[in-house]
């Protein structure tokens, strides 16, 4: 298992260029000024209501500017976590992803274009998140990622049915409550069958 704090990734990773292209194509420059509000409105959320399982992205305008600001920081960060671990341990064995809490899908589109993978699905409680990262999963370059599978999934309500060789959790666990993270971590080793890989950010809360 590697867990890794953000703070502690310096990562100048750029988007591939068919989700950057996509993502910049979405602009409405007469949005922009709300997409910002959103923007800082979600991280005062973050910085507010985490720990505490409360719904932090609900709305297709919240999860267009997460898209906008905050997923070049998740690819980057992913991606660095992803060559840590992966000069350590053989990519050749892995094939199979579970990206859990996927949001927009910036874990994917990271593994999917470091990792020869065959099979990628991705878990997402929110469905305007959901809808957005699946939508944007179908410009990739990479065949794996396009064919992904999403299916709605509440982790501290339901089972988790799906394995796979690698699961990785970004920027989910550090929103639950002390007690459902426990629960919740059983879960997801339980799906693993070779490598976990669990990105929190650099706050005080811990697992």
């Amino acid at each position: 298992m590697i867990l890794i704090k953000e703070k502690l990734v310096k990562n100048k990773m750029e988007l591939p260029i068919e989700l950057k292209s996509e993502l910049e194509s979405r602009i409405n420059i007469n949005e922009l000024k709300e997409l910002s509000e959103n923007t800082k409105n979600l991280s005062e959320k973050y910085r507010k209501d985490s720990g505490n399982s409360k719904r932090l992205l609900t709305t297709d305008k919240e999860a267009s500017a997460y898209s906008l600001f905050r997923m070049p920081a998740t690819y980057g960060a992913v991606s660095k976590v992803l060559e840590y671990t992966f000069n350590l341990k053989n990519a050749d064995e892995i094939h199979t992803l579970l990206d859990i809490g996927a949001g927009t899908g910036a874990a994917s589109w990271a593994a999917s274009k470091l990792l020869n993978l065959n099979n990628i699905i991705c878990l997402e409680r929110e469905t305007a998140m959901l809808n957005l990262g699946k939508d944007l999963a179908k410009y990739s370059n990479e065949e794996c990622l396009k064919k992904s599978e999403w299916l709605k999934r509440d982790l501290v309500e339901e089972k988790l049915k799906e394995e796979a060789d690698l699961v990785i959790v970004s920027y989910v666990l550090n929103e639950m409550k002390k007690e459902e993270r426990i629960k919740v971590l059983e879960k997801i080793w339980n799906a693993t069958k070779d490598v976990l890989i669990i990105i929190e950010p650099g706050t005080p809360v811990r697992i």
